[in-house]
């Protein structure tokens, strides 16, 4: 386990095939750092293999939280609109490779809002597939459906 920043840690599965990030808190700052170190990541992926992410928000209040700091973008791989830059470029430069993106909210009413009102900037883009779930073991499930075909 990585501490990315104050409230983000940073857990890897599979060699490094994914990265599950959860968040215990969350605020303007730290939304910034964790986007940064998302961004970085990615610059970093690779080549050929896709990215694949799980964003962890099932502790009380996070998925709200990330809610309000993205204007309801939560399915966006990226955080902030300076990382939606980069992978913008990314994706350009590496055609070939796809995004995938697990959200993980809480069952309680600001998980259920959260399901109902997120949203991604990029829902047309066919290099990213993002999904929300209410809980961490779906959402690897459907992580490890990736992890599995790149290893066949």
């Amino acid at each position: 386990m990585e501490i990315v920043c104050r409230g983000v840690e940073r857990n890897w599965l599979q060699d490094r095939r994914a990265a599950v990030y959860t968040v215990k808190s969350l605020g303007p700052a730290n939304l910034i750092e964790w986007s940064k170190a998302v961004a970085d990541s990615l610059e970093q992926w690779p080549e050929g293999a896709d990215y694949i992410a799980i964003h962890d928000m099932s502790n009380s209040g996070m998925s709200m939280q990330l809610l309000l700091l993205t204007s309801n973008n939560i399915l966006d791989p990226w955080l902030t609109p300076n990382s939606q830059l980069r992978f913008r470029e990314w994706m350009k430069a590496h055609p070939a490779q796809r995004v995938r993106l697990a959200v993980v909210v809480s069952t309680a009413l600001s998980g259920q809002m959260t399901m109902k009102r997120g949203r991604s900037s990029n829902a047309d883009h066919e290099q990213v597939e993002s999904r929300i779930f209410d809980n961490v073991d779906a959402a690897l499930e459907w992580v490890n459906r990736f992890l599995k075909d790149t290893r066949e």
